[in-house]
């Protein structure tokens, strides 16, 4: 048996990490989520960024469930899928909570910017997604760095029509798209 000292500086969630990452651009999955009283926190492995020594870190978040900082929880569960505007807005009407389960979020990804800040209770610096969230489909994501493995599959193109000189109806099934953020393990 081995006996490993831990040292004055140890904390188990930056083994392997090389400390904080670096601020940028960066396709974030969702590996862990903790409800907490009043909050709830997000464990992100990185998986593509614009510096690409930073593949693989961990990085993590924090979002209040009430007040002005749950605004900041609803832009992340939009870009991971878990609700629209829409369906927020249908459901702030007459003043409902939104009902999320937040486990669901576990495998998903999403694009962001990493910014670097500092914790204002404990004073260590930080490096966290603070209000750039957005969904790996949106039409202004192209200039993020993505990780092709974990993007939606895209549905096949439907097939060419032939030309035919009988006059029949055609009786194709639609095509159908899975959720945009649907990651197959």
């Amino acid at each position: 048996m081995a006996l490993i000292e831990f040292g004055d500086d140890f904390d188990a969630n930056k083994i392997g990490t090389g400390g904080l990452p670096k601020a940028g651009k960066c396709h974030l999955l969702v590996t862990e989520v903790d409800e907490k009283d009043g909050y709830f926190s997000v464990t992100h492995e990185i998986l593509a960024h614009e510096d690409d020594s930073q593949v693989g870190k961990i990085t993590y978040n924090s979002f209040q469930l009430s007040g002005k900082g749950s605004q900041r929880a609803f832009l992340f569960l939009i870009a991971v899928g878990l609700t629209t505007r829409e369906a927020l807005a249908e459901q702030a009407t007459g003043g409902a909570a939104a009902e999320i389960d937040l486990a669901d979020a576990v495998g998903k990804t999403y694009l962001g910017t990493l910014a670097k800040g500092k914790n204002p209770n404990s004073g260590k610096e930080t490096c966290k997604v603070e209000w750039d969230f957005r969904r790996v489909d949106a039409e202004d994501s192209d200039d993020y760095p993505k990780n092709a493995k974990f993007l939606p599959k895209k549905a096949a193109p439907a097939p060419a029509k032939k030309e035919s000189n009988t006059k029949t109806k055609p009786t194709a099934k639609a095509a159908t798209t899975p959720p945009a953020n649907d990651i197959p393990f």
